[in-house]
């Protein structure tokens, strides 16, 4: 099964709440908000929190830093391309004192790995890492008393493991000193459908990815996760030249590939696809996404390929009414930029959403070409890259 990460604030807070504790750090979207005014008097944890995996060994957590440093954390952070961090209070501790306990999901049931032996060179010491199927309250307190963690606080995390559809839950270190249970260091991964299947405790919000997002890509994600059909977008160029509005696999392959083998790879801005047929207001916001990209991108020429194989059961005209309204808000701007627009398609209201494609482009001086499944997607491309240059 898919897996995806979860922001590491939104896991500690989670997990605080399962055992009786409040978290005491908070998350900062850079792109949004500059972080709290942080007390003088203490000093913090701060870290990229985009589910980067090794983040201390790649100089992505910084540890007992005044305020003054921790803005300039974020903001050295920020300029490499990073998006969200967390910022803790700094706790101090013994490096002997650091354990190691994960669980994940497994055919047989939920698999209990733990360690005295933790932290950054966790890897170097699997020899000491022990391995016990969370049957029941005697396995549990077996890994609670070889952590030293209280009696019972296992139980809790293992309810809310289950009850979240989490499939891996890694603490790294975790420190227990007078009883007290830190969790320095937590990620979770949660399985693909747990945003339909965990009563509404993740929301698109609360993945995260190990690069920074373009905003149309975060929009995208929450369009699909509240839809039956399917949609995703990905940004391969920021500035590039050549960008796509596909529907369907298989095509989406094809004209990627077409546009990868007539040397315009590095033109190439995105890729992407809509499916399951989505209604007209579902492909008018996609479509604002691909044109918000197209418009904010340097190149000095662009071209837009719409459309996709021979539709099953999507209907074209539907899909179509959604992106021509999309067209026609950025009429202006596209004709600014001298966006042209190539178009194929076919399938079920196919002959009706073309004419209307084929209007309205015509209408707004953005015609390139529209044609259905009488053109193949092959010569579609090579008419959409005839007027750009490769290098």
């Amino acid at each position: 099964m898919a897996r995806k990460k979860i922001s590491e604030f939104r896991a500690k807070t989670l997990l605080s709440a399962a055992v009786g504790q409040t978290y005491r750090g908070f998350e900062v979207d850079a792109a949004q908000e500059r972080p709290a005014a942080l007390d003088r008097q203490r000093s913090y944890a701060v870290k990229v929190d985009q589910g980067v995996k090794g983040r201390q060994k790649q100089g992505l957590v910084a540890l007992g830093r005044t305020p003054d440093q921790v803005y300039g954390d974020i903001s050295r952070w920020h300029d490499q391309g990073f998006r969200y961090f967390l910022v803790e209070p700094f706790i101090a501790y013994p490096p002997d004192a650091e354990c190691y306990l994960s669980i994940e999901r497994t055919r047989e049931g939920s698999l209990l790995r733990y360690s005295q032996r933790g932290g950054v060179e966790v890897e170097r010491h699997r020899s000491a890492v022990q391995r016990r199927l969370a049957a029941g309250a005697a396995d549990l307190a077996a890994a609670e008393s070889t952590l030293g963690l209280p009696s019972g606080w296992l139980e809790p995390v293992l309810k809310t493991f289950d009850r979240c559809y989490i499939s891996m839950l890694e603490i790294n270190p975790l420190v227990v000193a007078d009883g007290q249970v830190e969790v320095l260091d937590l990620a979770v991964e949660v399985d693909d459908a747990a945003g339909l299947m965990a009563g509404g405790v993740w929301s698109p919000a609360d993945f995260r990815y190990p690069r920074t997002d373009a905003p149309e890509e975060f929009e995208v994600r929450q369009l699909a996760a509240g839809s039956r059909a399917s949609f995703s977008l990905e940004v391969l160029n920021r500035d590039g030249a050549v960008f796509l509005l596909l529907s369907g696999g298989g095509g989406s392959l094809v004209v990627a590939d077409e546009v990868y083998s007539r040397g315009f790879g590095r033109k190439l801005a995105n890729y992407g696809e809509y499916s399951g047929n989505p209604t007209e207001p579902e492909t008018y916001r996609y479509a604002k996404q691909v044109l918000s990209l197209l418009l904010r991108s340097a190149a000095p020429q662009k071209v837009l390929i719409i459309g996709g194989g021979v539709a099953n059961f999507t209907d074209v005209s539907v899909t179509f009414r959604g992106i021509i309204q999309a067209l026609e808000d950025e009429a202006g701007r596209l004709r600014q930029q001298r966006v042209k627009v190539f178009v194929r398609r076919g399938g079920p209201g196919a002959a009706t959403g073309l004419r209307q494609m084929r209007d309205a482009l015509a209408r707004q001086d953005l015609l390139g070409l529209v044609a259905g499944p009488e053109l193949s997607l092959g010569e579609v491309v090579s008419e959409a890259l005839g007027g750009l240059k490769r290098a």
